[in-house]
């Protein structure tokens, strides 16, 4: 079962760091259009 996550995450981290992916660039401007929203994520989160 392990091994089975640790594929998947280890699939989806190399998804978020292709260069054309959508949801990466949203992070990125994110993080510049909205300083505060990945505070808002984490804080919600944890």
């Amino acid at each position: 079962m392990r091994i089975n996550n640790a594929k998947i995450i280890g699939n989806c981290y190399n998804w978020l760091q292709e260069q054309d992916n959508s949801i990466r660039n949203r992070i990125i401007l994110s993080n510049i259009k909205s300083p505060n929203i990945i505070k808002r994520i984490n804080d919600s989160t944890h």
